[in-house]
C-alpha cells in the first residue's frame, strides 16, 4: 500500500471544500435577497409617503377653494359603495358681502374601495358642466347628479390615485350638512414582497374651509 504524496488532495477533502463553498454561497445569496427585499420595501414606503401627502395636499387645496355650502359629500353612492366629493369653487365676494361661485367650474372625487383607487376629475371651461351651477346659489348635487358627473366621459382633466385603502371623511354636523372644521384621513397600502407584510401610510388632516361671511 503505497503513502499519498504530500500533493494529493483526497475525495473527502475535495467533499469538505466544496460544502463549505455551498455554504457559503447560500449565505451570500441569502444576504442578498434580503437586503433586495428591503431596499423594494424602503423604496415602496417612501413612494407611499409621496402619493399620500401629494393627494392630501391637492385635495385640501381644492377643499379650500370652496365654502361648506359649495362642497356635497356622499359617503356611500351607486351599487359600488362609492364615496364621493363634489366641489364647486368660490370666486369672489360681491360689494354687499355675498359670495359669487364658479358656475364653470366643478371638481368630483369618487373613492372606490374595491378598486382602492381614487378618481378626481375636474371641469373648465369650454366643457360643457354636467350638471347646472349657480354662481349665487350654490346646491348640494343629488345622488343622480353625482352618479351622472362620474359617469360621462365628457370632462377637462382626470387623475387616478392607485393604492388608496381608506378615505375618510368627516365634519361636526350630521349630513347633509357640512361645517367646519372639516377632519380628512388618507390610508394607503400597497403589496410589494411575497410572504412579508403589505407596505402602509395614512396622514391625517384638519381642513378649515373659506368663510365669505
Amino acid at each position: 500500500m503505497t503513502r499519498r504524496s504530500r500533493g494529493a488532495i483526497s475525495l473527502l477533502e475535495i467533499m469538505i471544500a466544496g460544502s463549505l463553498g455551498l455554504l457559503v454561497l447560500g449565505y451570500v445569496t441569502y444576504l442578498l435577497v434580503q437586503t433586495t427585499r428591503s431596499s423594494l420595501r424602503a423604496q415602496a414606503q417612501v413612494g407611499l409617503q409621496q402619493l399620500a401627502l401629494t393627494t392630501m395636499n391637492r385635495l385640501v387645496r381644492d377643499l379650500q377653494s370652496s365654502t361648506p355650502a359649495g362642497i356635497t359629500w356622499e359617503p356611500d353612492l351607486g351599487p359600488t359603495h362609492l364615496r364621493v366629493l363634489a366641489i364647486q369653487p368660490l370666486l369672489d365676494v360681491d360689494g354687499d358681502g355675498l359670495p359669487i361661485y364658479a358656475d364653470t367650474h366643478l371638481l368630483t372625487y369618487a373613492f372606490d374601495p374595491a378598486l382602492r383607487s381614487l378618481r378626481r376629475r375636474e371641469w373648465l371651461p369650454p366643457q360643457t358642466m354636467p350638471v347646472p351651477l349657480s354662481n349665487t346659489n350654490p346646491s348640494r348635487l343629488t345622488n343622480s347628479q353625482l352618479l351622472g358627473c362620474l359617469s360621462t366621459n365628457q370632462f377637462s382633466l382626470e387623475t387616478s390615485v392607485p393604492n388608496l385603502n381608506s378615505f375618510q371623511f368627516s365634519n361636526p354636523y350630521p349630513p347633509p350638512n357640512l361645517g367646519n372644521p372639516f377632519e380628512l384621513d388618507l390610508g394607503f397600502r400597497q403589496h410589494v414582497v411575497s410572504g412579508t407584510q403589505d407596505e402602509a401610510f395614512s396622514v391625517q388632516r384638519v381642513v378649515v374651509l373659506r368663510n365669505p361671511k
